[in-house]
């Protein structure tokens, strides 16, 4: 699952090191990264992210990422 997150983050913020990124925002995610993601995540692991869970803390890393995929792939 975390090489799969890589890629799709990769793909959003090209330009940051996301394995190693504390802070997705600070390296330039913005509002329509965020939703591209949201799509590719859904899409790749066949899960639907409820809006609640849509916060900029589920998003910051990819460690929390990470955490709220498995959250609905239980």
């Amino acid at each position: 699952m975390e090489n799969k997150m890589i890629e799709i983050l990769a793909e959003v913020l090209p330009e940051a090191d996301v394995a190693e990124c504390d802070d997705f925002f600070d390296e330039g995610l913005d509002s329509m990264g965020v939703m591209t993601i949201i799509a590719m995540i859904e899409e790749a692991f066949e899960i639907e992210i409820a809006p609640e869970d849509i916060t900029a803390d589920n998003f910051s890393n990819l460690s929390e990422l990470i955490n709220l995929v498995e959250k609905y792939k239980k």
